[in-house]
C-alpha cells in the first residue's frame, strides 16, 4: 500500500498538469513504439500504440472514451475558477463604480497570465523517454514514448480562455 499511495503522490501532479491543456483543446503530437506502448493507460494505448506519431486531442480521446469529455468541463470550471478569484483580488478604483472597467482589468489580468502559464505548463510536461531493455528473453529494443503539445496553439487558447474566464 506505501508503494501505490507514493505512486499515486508521484504520478497525479504529472497527470495533471498533462491533463489541464489538453482539457483547454490545447493540441498535442504522441507516438508510441515497442513492447512498452501496450502498458499504456487507455485510452492512450488505442491512440498512440500504432508507432506513427498522432494527434492527441481532447477529441479523439473521447472518441475512444466518452468520458474524457468531463476533462474538458473540469478545466472550464477550473478556468471560471480562476475568473472568480482574479476579480475577488483585483483591487475596484476609487470613485465612481465602473463595472465594464473592473471587468476589462480582470480579463487583461487573467488572460495574460494563462497566456503565459499554459504553454509554459505544455512545455515542462512533454513526455520523451527512449528504453531498450532485454529480461527473461523478452526484448524491448528501440521502445519509446514521445508527447509534445503545440506552444502557439497554447499561448492563443491560454488568451482566449483567461480574457473569457476573466
Amino acid at each position: 500500500p506505501r508503494r501505490i499511495a507514493g505512486a499515486a503522490l508521484l504520478g497525479a501532479p504529472n497527470g495533471v498538469w498533462l491533463g489541464v491543456p489538453i482539457g483547454l483543446f490545447v493540441p498535442w503530437d504522441g507516438r508510441a513504439t515497442g513492447q512498452p506502448a501496450g502498458l499504456l493507460p487507455a485510452p492512450l494505448d488505442d491512440l498512440l500504440g500504432s508507432g506513427a506519431e498522432r494527434p492527441v486531442t481532447l477529441e479523439r480521446l473521447a472518441e475512444l472514451d466518452g468520458r474524457v469529455w468531463l476533462l474538458g468541463v473540469a478545466a472550464a470550471l477550473m478556468m471560471l475558477l480562476a475568473g472568480v478569484l482574479t476579480a475577488v483580488r483585483t483591487p475596484v478604483a476609487s470613485g465612481a463604480a465602473r463595472p465594464l472597467a473592473f471587468a476589462g482589468r480582470c480579463a487583461l489580468r487573467l488572460g495574460i497570465a494563462t497566456a503565459v502559464a499554459l504553454p509554459l505548463s505544455a512545455r515542462l510536461t512533454e513526455v520523451s523517454v527512449d528504453a531498450s531493455l532485454s529480461v527473461l528473453g523478452v526484448d524491448a529494443f528501440g521502445a519509446g514514448i514521445d508527447l509534445h503539445g503545440h506552444l502557439g496553439a497554447a499561448l492563443l487558447l491560454g488568451a482566449a480562455w483567461g480574457t473569457g474566464a476573466g
